[in-house]
């Protein structure tokens, strides 16, 4: 479960269920909500892809660094 208001990572859940005041109003995929015109899910999306440069219909999780230094961790003990 991920409870959210960053909606880039909801793209690849298996279901969202979107919420207005503690009610349901919409429930699907990533896909079946983008479909939705004028649907709360897509409109919220989009206006969030705007601020941050994210095409709408393509997940925008940020990866892990592969590049990082691969040294070993710090001992603890």
């Amino acid at each position: 479960m991920l409870i959210t208001h960053r909606l880039a990572a909801t793209a690849n859940a298996d279901h969202i269920y979107t919420l207005d005041h503690g009610r349901l109003i919409e429930q699907g995929t990533h896909s079946d909500l983008m479909a939705l015109e004028g649907g709360s899910y897509r409109r919220m999306y989009e206006r969030q892809a705007a601020q941050f440069a994210i095409t709408p219909h393509r997940a925008a999780v940020p990866r892990p660094d592969r590049h990082h230094d691969t040294a070993a961790p710090p001992a603890y003990g």
